[in-house]
C-alpha cells in the first residue's frame, strides 16, 4: 500500500511539474483601430539548404521612414526547414501604407563537406523594399523569400536579400482554416500548397470551424463573445456575426441539411443552437448534458451526437425537429467521437479510461472496447478504408486500428501531439493540428511521410478543410 501511495504521489508531482514548465499563454485583446501583420518565411531554395541565419531584430518601415518593431517568432531561418513554411514575425501596426521591412542579422553559417563556416554579416540593419498597406481591424500576411544569388557572397559573406510578396487566397475548394484562440485570428491556408495565405481577425477566442464550400464561407464560433462569425473565404473578411445568448461560450460547430442549418455546441449553457445560414438567425436550441465537449453528425445530418464530459453521457439530438431523442452512458469523461462510414458504429475516446468505447447506432448499446492507453484524444475514421485513427493528447503519435478486428495495424509518428485530424479526399493527405507546436502537419497516407509543417497562431483550437473525408 505504501509503495502504491508513493507511486501515486510521484505521478501527481510529475504532472504538476510538467504543467508548471509549460509557458502561460496570454491572450491578446481584439483589434481596436490597429491591424495585424504576419510575416512568413518561405522554404529556402535547394541551393541554400546548407545555410542558417539568425535574425536579431525585424521591424516594419512606414512610408515616412519610421520603424515599428515586430515580435520575432522564429529568429533562426534554416535550409533544414526545406519543406516547411514558418511564421517568422508578427505585430500590430497602425493602419496605413508601409514601405517594407528592416532586418538586422546576428550571424549566418554555411555548412560544407569541410565543416561549418561563419559568414560575415552586415553591421547595420538592412532595409527590404516591399510596399504594403494595412487597414484598421484587418490583417496582412507577407511571404519572405530568400534570394540565394544575392544573399550569399562567394561563401564568405551574407546579406539579407529577401523578396516579399502578398499571397493570393486560393479557390474555396483548396481552402483550409485554423483558429487561434489566444490571437483572435482565423488563419486561412492553401491545402494543396500547404501554406498560410491570409489571416482574419474574428473576435475573442475563435474555436470551432465549419466550411461551406457552396456559399464560400466559414463559420467560426467565438467563445469569448458568444457569437458566430461568418467569414467570406474569397475576400478573407468577416461578413456578419450571429449573436447567441450571454454565457453560451460556443465551441464545436457543424453544418446540416445541405448547409442550410449550422449546429453550434454551447459549452457554457449546455445547449445546442440551430442557426439558419440564409438569415443568420437562431432558429431554436436544445438542452444537452452538462459540460458538453464534442459534437458529431451522422452521414444524413439528421442526428447529432453530443458528448457531455461531466455527466459521462451521449445525447442524441434530432436536428430537424430540434429535440433531444435519448441519452446513453459512456466511460468517464468522454472527449471525442466519430462515426464509421456506414453510420452504424460510434467510436468514443475518454479522458478517464484507456479504452475507446464502441457504440452501436442507433441503439447506442455499448458493443465493444478498444485498448489504446490513457491519453487518447482526437479520433477519426477514414471514410475510404474505414480505418480508425486515434491521436494521443500528450504523445506525438497516432494509432491506426482495423475496423473489423479492432486491433492496431499501424502507428504514425508525428512532429508533435495532435488535437484535431481531418483527411483531404483529393490528395489523400492527413492534416493534423498540433497545439503545443502551434502548427499544422500534413502527412501522406500512403507513405506515412510528413509532407509539410506550417505554423499557425498561438493556442490553436479548430481545424477545417474543404473537401474533407472524415471528421
Amino acid at each position: 500500500m505504501r509503495t502504491r501511495t508513493l507511486l501515486q504521489a510521484a505521478l501527481v508531482a510529475s504532472v504538476l511539474l510538467a504543467c508548471a514548465a509549460r509557458p502561460r499563454i496570454v491572450a491578446r485583446e481584439p483589434l481596436s483601430g490597429e491591424a495585424d501583420l504576419f510575416v512568413y518565411a518561405q522554404p529556402f531554395p535547394v541551393e541554400a539548404q546548407k545555410l542558417a541565419v539568425t535574425i536579431r531584430s525585424v521591424a516594419a518601415v512606414t512610408a515616412r521612414g519610421e520603424t515599428v518593431p515586430l515580435e520575432l517568432v522564429r529568429p533562426v531561418l534554416s535550409g533544414r526547414d526545406a519543406r516547411h513554411q514558418r511564421l517568422f514575425a508578427h505585430g500590430r501596426l497602425a493602419p496605413g501604407a508601409y514601405a517594407g521591412l528592416l532586418v538586422e542579422v546576428a550571424d549566418a553559417t554555411l555548412r560544407s563537406d569541410g565543416g561549418t563556416a561563419n559568414l560575415l554579416v552586415p553591421q547595420e540593419p538592412t532595409r527590404i523594399e516591399a510596399p504594403f498597406d494595412v487597414r484598421s481591424g484587418g490583417a496582412r500576411v507577407l511571404l519572405l523569400y530568400l534570394k540565394p544569388a544575392e544573399a550569399i557572397e562567394r561563401n564568405y559573406g551574407f546579406t539579407p536579400a529577401f523578396a516579399v510578396a502578398t499571397p493570393e487566397v486560393p479557390v474555396t475548394t483548396l481552402a483550409g482554416a485554423s483558429s487561434s484562440t489566444a490571437w483572435n485570428d482565423l488563419f486561412l491556408f492553401d491545402k494543396k500548397a500547404r501554406q498560410v495565405v491570409a489571416a482574419v481577425p474574428t473576435g475573442r477566442e475563435p474555436r470551432g470551424i465549419a466550411i461551406d464550400e457552396r456559399q464560400r464561407r466559414a463559420y467560426v464560433a467565438l467563445a469569448g463573445e458568444d457569437e458566430v462569425a461568418v467569414v467570406d473565404l474569397v475576400s478573407a473578411e468577416v461578413l456578419s456575426r450571429v449573436r447567441l445568448n450571454a454565457g453560451d461560450r460556443p465551441g464545436p460547430v457543424a453544418l446540416a441539411q445541405n448547409g442550410q442549418v449550422l449546429i453550434v455546441l454551447n459549452e457554457g449553457s449546455y445547449t445546442v443552437s440551430f442557426v439558419d445560414t440564409a438569415t443568420w438567425n437562431e432558429l431554436g436550441r436544445t438542452p444537452v448534458g452538462p459540460e458538453p465537449e464534442w459534437l458529431v453528425l451522422d452521414p444524413s445530418g439528421r442526428r447529432a451526437y453530443v458528448l457531455s464530459r461531466r455527466s459521462n453521457t451521449i445525447t442524441v439530438v434530432d436536428t430537424v425537429a430540434r429535440t433531444a431523442l435519448n441519452t446513453a452512458s459512456t466511460e468517464p469523461e468522454p472527449l471525442r467521437a466519430v462515426l464509421n462510414s456506414a453510420g452504424n458504429r460510434l467510436y468514443v475516446t475518454n479522458a478517464g479510461s484507456p479504452y475507446v468505447t464502441v457504440f452501436s447506432v442507433p441503439s447506442l448499446a455499448s458493443s465493444d472496447r478498444i485498448f489504446v492507453g490513457l491519453g487518447a484524444g482526437a479520433v477519426l475514421v477514414d471514410r475510404r478504408t474505414d480505418l480508425l485513427y486515434v491521436a494521443m493528447r500528450d504523445e506525438p503519435r497516432v494509432q491506426v486500428f482495423d475496423p473489423f478486428s479492432l486491433l492496431p495495424v499501424d502507428t504514425i509518428e508525428l512532429p508533435g501531439p495532435a488535437s484535431w485530424m481531418v483527411i483531404d479526399d483529393v490528395e489523400n493527405t492527413l492534416f493534423l493540428l498540433m497545439p503545443e507546436s502551434r502548427a499544422i502537419a500534413v502527412l501522406d497516407l500512403a507513405s506515412r511521410a510528413v509532407l509539410a509543417v506550417t505554423d499557425v497562431g498561438e493556442d490553436p483550437y479548430g481545424l477545417a478543410i474543404a473537401g474533407a473525408r472524415g471528421r
